[in-house]
């Protein structure tokens, strides 16, 4: 599909990626008020997200995906690591190289800057198939962890 163009999402961009952000709510079946991810999104992109960057695919003049992203150092060789948070593709748009694309961008970006790597964690079969076609592959030395909720609340009190 010619008419799929991937790039870094900008000031004017949160109409857009508040209904990319939607889009991903509905499809993890949960919703918000209408506008909130418009705003969130305008504030993100505005303020800077605290080191957060976006990016936005397009299918024609259309949002149809996007990815959030941080860029973390030292990294091994102090070449640093880019964290990919999310990649999502609204549902009429998968299969037609979009999320291929932004991962190819990802990885140009990457090389450009001189970053060593991406990780990121999956949560299904299929996505990890995604991804492992993509050469990615399944890391055993580490572990996700999570504080949050009243744990996180705990800590920031001790």
């Amino acid at each position: 599909m010619s008419d799929i163009t991937i790039r870094f999402a900008g000031p004017t961009d949160g109409e857009a990626l508040g209904a990319m952000i939607d889009a991903q709510d509905r499809y993890r079946g949960s919703e918000r008020p209408a506008g909130e991810a418009r705003l969130a999104a305008e504030g993100w992109l505005r303020d800077g997200a605290g080191g957060t960057r976006f990016l936005l695919g397009f299918a024609g003049d259309q949002p149809a995906g996007f990815a959030s992203f941080a860029v973390l150092y030292p990294g091994v060789a102090l070449r640093g690591m880019l964290f990919l948070k999310d990649v999502f593709v609204v549902a009429d748009r998968r299969g037609q190289g979009i999320g291929e694309r932004i991962m190819r961008f990802l990885a140009e970006f990457c090389a450009r800057q001189g970053i060593e790597r991406i990780d990121w964690v999956v949560k299904t079969a299929r996505s990890q198939r995604f991804y492992e076609r993509l050469g990615a592959t399944v890391q055993t030395r580490k572990r996700p962890m999570r504080l949050d909720g009243q744990a996180l609340a705990d800590l920031a009190e001790k």
